[in-house]
């Protein structure tokens, strides 16, 4: 052939096969984007996914930023398994969404028991589920195995043949992990740095888990905790200034201190060192709300002994609890040191090691003996190590009882407060004896609780449950007290009744049958109002006192009725019979007085700014009118923060005396 016969014939055999130019795109999209990249998808899909599903379990609505911010956090995360490759990375999938998944688990069933997510700082808890198994087994609903309805589908693919596993978990090149994990970051960061409310004075951790996502909350309470634990290295001679400054005025005010600063001065307190040198006894009630005190059910008085003993003492019929993620732990704080829970984890694991100034620390030097008596083990929230540092000569704990008699945690209330009195009988005098019962607990189905109440309908029901559990705490209270009589002790003490923390809830089963309440206001009242009764020696000055009262409020008040001097402990609270009235702070910053109540917005995640309610009709009204109990609430707060965060007690004491 001819070259020009050649040059001729080269355009038809062109024509006669394909291009590879015009199939080259399509191959270089697929080995750019192939099936481990669909995988992947997949993947952090189903995890972005779950955290939604999370959400929604525990009832907390998603804000504005939630699904942009999750997914950026979920890319940074899920990005460098991809450098791994083959069953490696099979692996790594399993391993980090179970994680994960067991994560966002831990969070829901935390949600459901304390209202609240969990953090670093509660993890350190954890642990004691073991003891409370029950409570939290009663938590866990069918519907949560969505939450890992991925991870057998991982664990399948764990078997693929060789030839699937390298095409599925391909290996991804540094470059292409790197430029994701930064895209994540960039777009997580992004979402929280320009949300209003991670600036904001008032957030909680519903609200970033609401509008960031449940990972981004994690992500931020763990560099909360990493920068709260770095705090203590800073200087501290500002906040010690602002703290005395604080204590100062609410000295001036008799207890209060006035956002304006224009104090009131102080109350005459008529019963001041009344019960001088006497002994005393502070019974703390397991799980105690208020709204069973007087509640009939079909005839039935549901706490015929504490209705009696609330005739002979003092009442505070609006006393609140103040607890937080510490719970009973809270409890035990807030009335033995006046101090208040710090925004996560509880006070007596993350700072047992501090210098505290509590009552029973002024009451030793008062020449008073002081014994703690509860029947659990002696490490159960860290009491065995923090009772000495607090004040305490000595714990009675489940080592010093006759536990043959036991319902649910640990020995029966009836058996704890019977075995208490041969205890209290045989102190040295004067004492402070601090007793915890245990058995009305939740989840109030122990199957050797007595139920002795005939409540037709709510039988079986949580309501119900609950209720039985308190008439059998009631019916220990009242040999306990009947025993005391007969010992002559009774009148020689100042006893102290209490609750520590809420049992139930709007939200649990057949709560709306007690017709306990209609709306915010009265719902609120309902969970968080708890007993007090304070008996003084042969019920002198029985009355009631319709303040508003909190937990921290209760170590000055006796401090008061025992002739204390009121500057020998930083106390947080203020003497009940010494003040007019003054603010109840919750520890997520809502708070509540004698004419308001206010919702932080932690407690309501559609409201930035928070809610403010009018106690006399229940009703919400302008955010204005709560500026200053929130802004006296939230000062509180950050200055015992700072005492506790800071360990700043023996500093700002030893700063007073000079």
């Amino acid at each position: 052939m001819s070259l020009p016969q050649q040059a001729a014939a080269a355009p038809q055999s062109s024509l006669q096969q394909p291009s590879p130019r015009k199939s080259r795109p399509v191959k270089s999209w697929w080995r750019a984007f192939g099936a481990a990249d669909l995988l992947h998808l997949a993947i952090a899909a189903a995890l972005i996914y779950k955290q939604g599903a999370a959400l929604e379990l525990m009832g907390i609505a998603p804000g504005p930023g939630n699904l942009l911010a999750t997914v950026g956090i979920t890319l940074l995360l899920t990005a460098f398994v991809r450098r791994a490759g083959g069953r490696w990375q099979s692996a790594l999938w399993l391993l980090v969404t179970g994680l994960l998944s067991l994560l966002l688990y831990a969070d829901v069933v935390y949600y459901r028991q304390f209202g609240d997510l969990i953090s670093v700082a509660a993890i350190r808890q954890a642990h004691q589920l073991a003891t409370v198994g029950d409570s939290v087994t009663a938590l866990i609903q069918p519907g949560d195995l969505w939450l890992f309805a991925d991870l057998p589908i991982l664990a399948a693919l764990l078997f693929l043949p060789k030839t699937a596993v390298q095409r599925w978990f391909a290996r991804q090149s540094w470059p292409v992990v790197l430029g994701a994990a930064v895209a994540g970051l960039v777009v997580a960061v992004g979402v929280s740095s320009t949300d209003p409310l991670m600036s904001a004075k008032y957030y909680g951790h519903s609200n970033v888990g609401s509008r960031l996502g449940l990972l981004n909350y994690h992500a931020f309470d763990v560099a909360e905790y990493t920068g709260k634990m770095a705090v203590r290295l800073k200087p501290q001679t500002r906040e010690i200034a602002e703290i005395q400054n604080w204590f100062a005025a609410k000295q001036k005010g008799g207890g209060v201190v006035l956002a304006s600063g224009d104090n009131p001065g102080p109350v005459a307190n008529p019963f001041s060192g009344t019960a001088a040198g006497r002994n005393v006894i502070v019974l703390q009630l397991e799980s105690y709300q208020a709204f069973p005190l007087g509640m009939t059910i079909a005839g039935q008085e549901v706490t015929p002994n504490l209705n009696r003993l609330m005739g002979e003492s003092l009442r505070f019929p609006n006393f609140y609890t103040q607890t937080g993620q510490g719970v009973t732990s809270d409890a035990d704080l807030l009335v033995n040191c006046s101090l208040f829970p710090t925004r996560t984890g509880a006070v007596y694991y993350d700072y047992a090691g501090n210098d505290f100034r509590c009552l029973p620390n002024v009451l030793q030097q008062q020449g008073y003996e002081t014994v703690a008596m509860q029947g659990i083990a002696p490490d159960f929230w860290n009491l065995a190590a923090v009772y000495p540092r607090i004040g305490f000569d000595r714990y009675e704990s489940e080592r010093a009882y006759d536990m043959s008699e036991t319902i649910g945690l640990g020995v029966s209330d009836e058996s704890f407060l019977r075995q208490s009195v041969a205890k209290l009988k045989a102190l040295p005098e004067p004492y402070y004896a601090f007793l915890v019962t245990l058995t009305s607990h939740g989840p109030f189905d122990y199957e050797n609780l007595p139920h002795e109440l005939g409540l037709g309908s709510l039988e079986g029901t949580k309501a119900g449950n609950y209720l039985q559990a308190m008439h059998y705490t009631d019916k220990a209270v009242g040999q306990f007290v009947d025993q005391l009589k007969a010992e002559g002790l009774l009148n020689e003490a100042v006893l102290v009744v209490y609750g520590d923390h809420m049992g139930v809830s709007r939200n649990d089963e057949a709560m709306d049958q007690l017709g306990l309440a209609e709306n915010a206001v009265t719902w609120t009242q309902a969970e968080k109002r708890v007993p007090l009764m304070i008996r003084l020696p042969e019920g002198a000055h029985a009355g009631e006192y319709a303040e508003a009262a909190g937990q921290a409020d209760l170590a000055p008040t006796i401090g008061g009725l025992l002739g204390l001097p009121a500057n020998d402990a930083l106390f947080m609270g203020r003497d009940l019979l010494a003040t007019d009235g003054g603010v109840v702070p919750f520890y997520r910053s809502s708070a509540v007085d004698d004419t308001h109540l206010y919702f932080s917005p932690d407690d309501v995640s559609e409201s930035e700014g928070g809610q403010c309610y009018r106690l006399d009709t229940g009703a919400q009204t302008d955010l204005s009118e709560c500026e200053s109990l929130r802004n006296r609430s939230a000062e509180q707060l950050r200055i015992s923060r700072l005492l506790v965060e800071r360990n700043l007690i023996p500093a700002v004491l030893k700063a007073n005396r000079e």
